[in-house]
């Protein structure tokens, strides 16, 4: 895993506990992401935001673009360490999750499909 940590580069890009959706929906466009982890959720455990969690809440009208992450977010899913094997990120896949990447209590990478696909095909 870490080698393929190397390959993808170390940036994370975080929501904050107060941002609107609106504003992570604008974030998520322009990177070309689909997910992001919420940094300072108060009260509660490790979060993460998905597009699709966005697209639900808002389409269901159970949240507004102006409410803060919190409202849409769910919890933290897919936590793998830097020493795993590729094997078990493959396993997180399967749930139809990325790959968080926890080291000492922090998350320091996200691992998606295609970052495993471009991992290998550039080792080939």
């Amino acid at each position: 895993m870490r080698e393929l940590l190397q390959f993808k580069g170390g940036h994370v890009e975080f929501a904050g506990a107060d941002e609107t959706l609106a504003s992570i929906a604008k974030r998520m466009s322009e990177m070309g992401i689909s997910q992001m982890p919420v940094r300072g959720a108060n009260g509660r455990g490790p979060l993460m935001i998905h597009e699709l969690d966005l697209l639900q809440c808002l389409a269901s009208g159970r949240c507004t673009p102006n409410d803060v992450v919190s409202c849409a977010a769910a919890e933290l899913q897919g936590q793998v360490s830097p020493d795993d094997r590729i094997s078990k990120v493959q396993e997180i896949f399967d749930d139809n999750n990325v790959a968080v990447v926890i080291d000492d209590g922090e998350i320091i990478g996200i691992v998606s499909k295609i970052d495993v696909i471009e991992f290998l095909a550039a080792r080939s």
